[in-house]
């Protein structure tokens, strides 16, 4: 697959060896369907941690952001008239890690409303 063509490819940016960066995928630590991508070197201790969903620009209450792909997700299943057990559903059916909790869930969910409110004004 083409992450396995990148990383076969890929120098590691602190020892200069190559074919050593692996990536974990680390599923214990997400946020909804936000991922935590390790990025690791074998030969020395470099390592870069990332998201697998950029933070949307907007922020939440209490100054949180959330993932683009969380709040994408819910924009869908609200668009197609589901809710979020329908989501859950979707996510074991195609092997994914569940979407957001339903407190998440509800807090973009209100977010969303409110944009949606402003846009039809």
């Amino acid at each position: 697959d083409i992450l396995n063509l990148i990383l076969n490819n890929m120098i590691c940016p602190k020892c200069m060896s190559t074919n050593v960066v692996s990536v974990k995928n680390i599923v214990r630590h997400k946020m909804g369907w936000a991922n935590t991508l390790n990025i690791s070197c074998s030969v020395c201790s470099w390592f870069y941690e990332t998201f697998t969903s950029s933070l949307n620009n907007t922020p939440e209450k209490a100054g949180q952001k959330a993932f683009d792909i969380n709040i994408r997700s819910i924009i869908a299943f609200r668009e197609i008239g589901i809710g979020h057990e329908s989501g859950k559903k979707f996510s074991m059916i195609m092997n994914l890690v569940e979407p957001v909790g339903i407190k998440s869930y509800n807090d973009i969910n209100d977010r969303l409303l409110e944009s949606y409110l402003k846009a039809a004004d």
